[in-house]
């Protein structure tokens, strides 16, 4: 099967999103799923019992209740969450070391074989999940990374793996009480906590789920809103780039590319005016163009002594 190449000037529409949300025990993490449009919440930590808002849920106890879940499994859903990414974790190195003795250590733990092949597997198992046409929504609990007198909040998610989620996640949400005690969630990365914000996102304020039952899912809708604009604007501006360029390409004296130069300079700045100004650069080196300052304008570079002398030589043979 040929390869499917999206060109530089067709919009990539996406349609699934990746988000992780963290925070302290109780704060409404997995309220909040149940908030996303049409739920499977797989319970690894198996207190989604204690949500008022619940709805469907896989209750997790080992590695074998989730390694084998199809896209027939999913088909009825539009969100798969996994509560918590670091049980998951907890419960696949257990399976990790079950199959294979040499990745455990003495004390139960992973070695270093172990956690890379840790990393590995979660990463394709995520990569499989996704695949099946569903949005994922990764829950972790917080924990204090102290440097110092620093503390930073971090989720709580094992070895490497943590890169991993924030390489694939779209958003990376805290969810935490504010000054006022509102819960709140914040996707801007700070000093003080780790973010991710494809979005734009300000600040959210976690309403009442019983006054806004879909809260999460029409948070999530703006996000596909936004990176879909995204991705038409980056082709508007490719369009508008390349316009500009075979413009410069077809001219083919000094007085037009001056021309060009007064109009570019008359551009907003911004990354478009870089551009044009490297085209132009370009294309006044394939004319063998100079910028004078005294005339202002474009003019042929000056011959070296050296290679007026062979143009002399090469006109007087010809004579």
């Amino acid at each position: 099967m040929s390869v499917v190449i999206t060109k530089r000037h067709e919009s990539i529409e996406v349609v699934q999103w990746v988000t992780l949300l963290y925070g302290q025990p109780g704060i409404g993490k997995t309220s909040t799923a149940f908030t996303c449009h049409n739920p499977l919440l797989l319970d690894f930590d198996e207190g989604a019992h204690r949500s008022e808002f619940r709805k469907d849920v896989v209750t997790i106890r080992s590695w074998a209740d989730v390694a084998g879940i199809t896209e027939d499994d999913l088909r009825p859903y539009a969100t798969l969450v996994v509560d918590t990414v670091g049980r998951l974790l907890d419960h696949l190195a257990l399976d990790i070391i079950k199959r294979n003795g040499k990745m455990g250590t003495m004390a139960g733990g992973l070695t270093l074989q172990g956690y890379g092949a840790l990393k590995s597997q979660f990463g394709q198992w995520i990569k499989a999940t996704r695949s099946m046409g569903v949005n994922v929504l990764l829950l972790a609990h917080e924990k204090e990374d102290r440097q110092g007198d620093e503390v930073k909040i971090r989720p709580d998610i094992q070895g490497s793996s943590s890169g991993e989620v924030f390489k694939i996640a779209d958003q990376v949400g805290y969810i935490h009480a504010n000054n006022n005690n509102l819960r709140v969630i914040d996707f801007e990365p700070s000093d003080h906590w780790l973010g991710k914000n494809t979005g734009g996102f300000k600040t959210l304020l976690i309403p009442n789920f019983h006054s806004e039952p879909q809260f999460f899912a029409e948070t999530m809708q703006q996000l596909l809103d936004q990176m879909n604009s995204s991705s038409k604007v980056a082709k508007e501006f490719a369009d508008v780039a390349d316009a500009h360029r075979d413009e410069i390409l077809s001219l083919d004296s000094a007085e037009a590319l001056s021309l060009k130069v007064r109009a570019v300079a008359e551009m907003e700045d911004g990354p478009l005016k870089v551009i044009m100004k490297n085209f132009v650069s370009k294309k006044a080196k394939a004319l063998n163009l100079k910028w004078d300052i005294e005339i202002g304008a474009f003019a042929p570079v000056p011959e070296t002594a050296e290679e007026a002398e062979t143009t002399n030589e090469e006109e007087t043979n010809d004579v």
